[in-house]
């Protein structure tokens, strides 16, 4: 896994990069510079366009990842696999756009009552939907190159630093509102430029739809799997993101805020788990076209492993702090009303972790097509239990909805990989690995505070990250992170 521990770790140091840089967003700036109100109209509208996604694309994304091994062996038929990328989804932004026109009436019906302020930007999910859309096809044509590191610098870092200049710019009242989403739809676009440029610079490529990619072998095979990737895909996004849009509709963008700023906390688990999917999923995609299951296990153990390791080390060090966490936001009155939405948004995203790849090994296997069944029944429990809990809980009401289609949704494809493959991602180092989250937290509660918010969260933080790492080191859990410990000391320590 040389080019995955690379590649992985350098996505990892800028996903880093990008959270420091989103932590100082959505816990200082946006609660300083925006309303609670202005926030959730902000998410509201990205995570609208983000809904619809997967129908617009047709699942190109997963066809760039599945197909694109069997086209770089044959370099004639390449012009036509990147042209059919580019072709399929404008036609599904075609069809959207229709669809839309036609709705339209029934989404600003939907809204109306709690959230009325979103109407009136309810048109800037057209352009946000159509750049999504490509800026996502070329994120993963960049990641079958190998080549993660600087999308997730444009995503992570720039696109963060553009919005958080306008949002600045906008509080010392320099533009009113609606120049504002104006302007933060623009930095999508500039997104999507600096991309092609990227790909522009690793190969000669033709942004030409290609019309004639129907006379190719594969044309088939491919139309159908983005069809049972499009109904999949559409069924994930909505386990994913109908919490933001319910508790808009249900609640109100105030609630909608505070719960963004919350998740965004909990959220900080996931930042490992998405640069080591994106330089793993080619490589199961390749993995499973030439049926090595052996590596394939290689590639579930160890990841399920090592994303478990850091994500319980994440998921300590975000608990015991969080009162600490939340002193330093703004107008801390009103969003510390998330601090249980940060636990539940959490421990979802570190049991997603602890499941490693069995997403990846499902939707680029033979067996893609039980997505059309798994993912639309995950999306009506998804929409059912944010019926039943927010009204009842609010936005902790939004957070456990979440919580419990995440962790339906990975039982059911932890099971469904191990009767078709006979692999499961577990050993007695994922034991080892629980039995430290546990010691940590025994170790934190023998720490008093120490009256400085700060300084509290500096020495705990410190005390059980050193306690985590050398449990892990001298215990051997896992042989990738003493081996990326061991090359860290011979670098800097001779």
């Amino acid at each position: 896994m040389g080019v995955v521990a690379r590649q992985t770790v350098k996505a990892s140091i800028v996903s880093y990069i990008g959270v420091v840089i989103g932590y100082f967003n959505y816990l200082w700036i946006y609660p300083y510079a925006l309303t609670a109100g202005e926030i959730g109209l902000y998410r509201a509208l990205l995570d609208i366009s983000l809904l619809f996604l997967p129908f617009v694309q047709l699942g190109t994304d997963s066809i760039v990842v599945k197909f694109y091994p069997h086209f770089t062996d044959e370099k004639e038929r390449y012009p036509n696999f990147f042209g059919y990328i580019l072709l399929m989804p404008l036609v599904g932004f075609l069809l959207f756009l229709a669809a839309f026109m036609g709705f339209k009436d029934n989404l600003t019906d939907f809204f109306s009552e709690k959230s009325p302020l979103l109407i009136g930007y309810i048109y800037y999910i057209i352009p946000l939907i159509f750049l999504f859309v490509y800026v996502n096809i070329l994120e993963s044509y960049s990641r079958v190159k190998l080549r993660i590191v600087v999308p997730k610098i444009i995503r992570e870092i720039l696109v963060r630093i553009f919005t958080m200049v306008f949002i600045v710019t906008y509080f010392f009242q320099y533009i009113d509102l609606p120049t504002l989403i104006t302007l933060i739809t623009s930095v999508y676009v500039l997104q999507l430029f600096m991309l092609l440029i990227y790909i522009f610079s690793l190969e000669s490529v033709s942004l030409r739809p290609s019309i004639s990619f129907h006379k190719d072998a594969l044309f088939g095979e491919m139309t159908t799997y983005s069809l049972f990737m499009l109904l999949g895909r559409g069924g994930g996004i909505i386990v994913n993101r109908i919490d933001t849009i319910m508790t808009a509709a249900l609640l109100g963008l105030m609630d909608t805020g505070v719960y963004s700023v919350a998740y965004f906390i909990g959220m900080v688990l996931d930042m490992p788990r998405r640069a080591l999917i994106a330089i793993l999923a080619p490589l199961v995609s390749k993995a499973l076209k030439d049926d090595d299951v052996s590596l394939l296990d290689d590639y579930y153990k160890k990841s399920s492993l090592n994303q478990l390791i850091v994500g319980s080390v994440l998921f300590v060090l975000l608990w015991v702090n969080i009162d600490n966490i939340f002193h330093f936001v703004p107008k801390n009155e009103i969003y510390a009303a998330g601090k249980y939405v940060v636990f539940f948004i959490a421990l979802s995203r570190l049991f997603n972790m602890a499941m490693g790849i069995n997403n990846e090994i499902i939707i680029n296997s033979k067996y893609y097509r039980w997505n059309i069944i798994l993912m639309p029944f995950l999306a009506v429990i998804a929409i059912a239990t944010n019926y039943y809990f927010i009204p009842k809980y609010g936005i902790v009401g939004t957070a456990i909805a979440t919580a419990i289609s995440i962790f339906l949704y990975n039982i059911i494809r932890l099971i469904f990989v191990y009767i078709k493959f006979g692999l499961q991602p577990f050993s007695f180092s994922t034991i080892q690995s629980l039995i430290i989250m546990i010691t940590m937290f025994g170790v934190s509660y023998l720490i008093p505070f120490l009256h400085s918010n700060l300084v509290d969260f500096l020495v705990r933080s410190t005390v059980l990250l050193v306690f985590s790492i050398s449990t892990t080191y001298y215990l051997k859990i896992s042989s990738d992170a003493n081996n990326l410990l061991h090359s860290l000391k011979k670098k800097y320590f001779g």
